[in-house]
């Protein structure tokens, strides 16, 4: 197995990093959401049972802002909805002291508007949202292996996106380009918010896949290193 492995929800964000990293680094796309996500998971450790185990699996990609915060903060500590609490233990950048550390909430479903958002933010002390990384870091941490979560902004607090919004990928982690434009269809006034995000997100992703590629250089992985023959 690769010494580094970089999980990716969906598709586009596979594709920044592979952009930014340029190597033989194994980038696996998941799927969204919390199933998705255990099954990687349980792949990638149960394959290191029968090869040497990964020095580093990261998970990167886009959360939604349950408060103003940099673009891509470091991500200090992950929550779930019961409180369970995992501390990463390799966090991006950790001498740059102009990078903000916050708190992940991971839940099983988006959060969409912006009076539950600033309600979670108020409830748990986070500042970003996802629906990966909570069971992303239980496996993780019951594994004992180092890991790290990257995540870029994609929308803000004040963003109200789509009830549906997690209908609008595929299980696989593509876009349904097809139920997208039927949804903007019927509802145009959507525009303005989905460019708005579209654009947040592909400058996150951007920083996200720089940010992964001087972690790994920070952890001794090389990802522009050629394979040994």
């Amino acid at each position: 197995m690769s010494r580094a492995v970089i999980v990716c929800p969906l598709k586009r964000e596979a594709r920044a990093l592979r952009l930014a990293v340029r190597s033989r680094i194994h980038i696996i796309v998941s799927g969204p959401g919390p199933d998705r996500i255990a099954r990687v998971c349980a792949d990638i450790l149960s394959a290191s049972k029968s090869e040497p185990k990964p020095k580093l699996i990261l998970l990167c990609g886009l959360a939604g802002g349950l408060s103003n915060c940099q673009p891509v903060p470091r991500v200090a500590k992950i929550i779930n909805q019961d409180a369970s609490t995992f501390v990463p233990p390799v966090c991006m950048a950790p001498d740059d002291a102009s990078i903000s550390s916050i708190t992940l909430l991971g839940l099983d479903e988006p959060v969409t508007t912006p009076e539950r958002k600033s309600t979670h933010a108020q409830s748990f002390g986070a500042s970003l949202v996802d629906c990966e990384s909570h069971v992303f870091a239980r496996f993780m941490d019951q594994a004992g292996v180092q890991w790290g979560v990257i995540r870029g902004v994609s929308d803000g607090p004040k963003d109200r996106l789509p009830e549906d919004i997690g209908s609008w990928v595929t299980a696989s982690g593509g876009v349904k380009l097809w139920y997208v434009l039927f949804r903007l269809l019927i509802q145009p006034t959507l525009l303005p918010t989905i460019i708005r995000v579209a654009l947040r997100s592909r400058r996150a992703l951007r920083r996200v896949g720089v940010t992964a590629r001087e972690l790994l250089i920070t952890q001794g992985i090389d990802p522009f290193a050629q394979p040994k023959i």
